[in-house]
Formats: C-alpha cells, structure tokens, sequence
C-alpha cells in the first residue's frame, strides 16, 4: 500500500491518481510494483505490451476434433451424427474467433526495465498513465531538461 512518505506529499502534487497507479510531478507509484516510487527523472518511456494468449483457442479446437472423430466413428445413429457435427462446427467457429489478451506495461529507466502484468479490465487505466508520462518526458526533453 502507500507508505508514509507518499501520503505526505501534497495533493497540488499529484496528477494523474487511477486503480493503476499515481503519477506525482517529479516520480511515479505503480501499485503492483512494491509501493516503491520511480523517479521520473530516471524514466526513459513507457508501453503496453499487448499479446494475445491461445489456451482457450486450442482447448475448443480440441472438442472440435473430437466431436467430429466422434460423430464419423462412435455414432451410429444419423441424428446423433448430425448433432455432433453442429457441434464440432459451432466448436470450430469459436475455436477460431475466441480472443483473449493479456497486457504488461513496460516502463524503461535509465540503467533498467520494468515489466509488470496489467489485468485486462485496467488496460485504460494503464493507457492514460503511459500516454501522460510519455507526454511528459517528450515536453522535458524538448524544453532542455533531460
């Protein structure tokens, strides 16, 4: 959680507060990162790594194929063959349009890289705090401080 020293600070300090974490003026707190702020000033950039994940794809695939074996091998009925056929094709479709993502937010500092996994629903939260600390090293750098 917050330590005392960052519950001290000034809330004219504060810019951005969100479930991801708090950007101050001079340093930024990610709450999955051990409470531990990082110095701005440090702060060479910061993205979203976003990468699709195909557990459920080939899980539903797999009842796919075997919904079809078994509609050809093990039914003999023409009914059950047509019901297990739907249900190897329906398995099929969603097998293939199933997407499912998971996100990790990479922050790069001067001598090291920060990699910390975000939960799907906080993807915004995360967006807004990346795009406000790249807005903000890109406006120090062009004003000749870093």
């Amino acid at each position: 959680m917050l330590n005392n020293n960052i519950i001290a600070k000034s809330a004219s300090l504060i810019e951005i507060v969100n479930p991801v974490g708090i950007v101050f003026t001079d340093e930024l707190l990610i709450h999955q990162y051990s409470g531990i702020p990082i110095a701005l000033e440090d702060v060479r950039g910061a993205s979203l790594k976003k990468q699709r994940v195909y557990r459920k794809n080939l899980i539903v695939l797999l009842f796919a194929v075997l919904f079809a074996v078994a509609s050809v091998f093990v039914v003999t009925d023409d009914y059950g063959r047509i019901i297990l056929g739907f249900a190897a094709a329906a398995s099929a479709y969603l097998g293939l349009r199933i997407m499912h993502y998971k996100y990790d937010m990479l922050i790069e500092k001067k001598n090291d890289r920060v990699e910390l996994k975000i939960d799907a629903k906080l993807k915004d939260d995360a967006k807004q705090i990346i795009r406000h600390i790249n807005k903000k090293l890109k406006g120090s750098k062009r004003n000749g401080f870093a």
